[in-house]
């Protein structure tokens, strides 16, 4: 391969010729059965084959090391598949600048247009998130006042979490305002005075119910994260899941309930 010199490359006195064609081979892209090798005494680069000084490599029985090779000197490599190799047209040759493949480049007009790429559709969520917060909630996801809770965070936490669920599911009829009903857990009695969807406020996505229970076993009073719910007496009203709420004919208790607030409580 006249004219073409790769970079330097530290090499073991005991390598034989075989152990050499291979390693050269990840460099030179010439097979190791198409190889010829040289051993040139110097490390002029218009140095051939040809030379006087070169000395042929072709018992691979010999170890580089009975040449009594120093540094600088220099490896020829022949290529006997010519055109054919790998090595030709100049691909792994060190004056050749590697260079994309056309049929994968894509300019940045072409990649913005792209409706499917990963830019289009992140510009388009963040446009919907900033819309929704410029909206105040009006899909439902009013704020507490406060500034810890937005818009875009009820925005995505209804795309992450609502594939499914009894939490995602309107209650049954029964479960209507003035039913009166009992909660787990604890047994609490009351009476349900609001059922909705995607409170906002800071509670989790999903139906909730509404209680007013008949002792103050609760722990707010119809308002929740700043949103008004409804209306009760401080301590006797509670936002809880359908799931626990059971409906029926229940009296009116007359003593105190355990305050056994669970998680699906606030």
């Amino acid at each position: 391969m006249p004219g073409r010199t790769f970079a330097e490359l530290r090499l073991s006195r005991h390598d034989t010729p075989p152990a050499l064609r291979d390693r050269l081979y990840t460099v030179t892209g010439t097979r190791p059965d198409a190889m010829g090798l040289h051993l040139i005494p110097s490390g002029g680069a218009a140095a051939t084959a040809a030379a006087t000084a070169a000395i042929p490599l072709t018992d691979d029985r010999v170890p580089l090391g009975y040449h009594s090779p120093a540094d600088g000197w220099t490896l020829h490599v022949t290529d006997a598949d010519g055109a054919a190799s790998a090595s030709a047209g100049g691909r792994l040759a060190a004056d050749a600048t590697p260079t994309a493949d056309e049929r994968f480049v894509l300019s940045d007009a072409a990649y913005a247009a792209r409706p499917d790429s990963y830019r289009s559709v992140k510009a388009r969520m963040r446009a919907a998130e900033a819309a929704a917060g410029r909206g105040g909630g009006g899909d439902g996801d009013g704020g507490d006042g406060g500034g810890g809770w937005t818009a875009t965070r009820a925005l995505r936490d209804r795309r992450l979490v609502r594939a499914g669920g009894p939490d995602f599911e309107p209650p049954a009829a029964a479960l209507a305002v003035g039913a009166r009903v009992e909660v787990a857990p604890g047994g609490k009695r009351g009476t349900v005075r609001w059922v909705g969807e995607d409170v906002g406020g800071g509670v989790p996505p999903g139906w909730w119910v509404g209680v007013e229970y008949d002792e103050p076993v609760g722990r707010n009073d119809g308002a929740v994260g700043g949103v008004r719910l409804w209306t009760c007496a401080a301590g006797y009203g509670g936002l809880v899941r359908g799931r626990n709420v059971t409906v029926g004919d229940f009296p009116v208790v007359d003593e105190f309930g355990a305050d056994d607030l669970g998680a699906d409580e606030v």
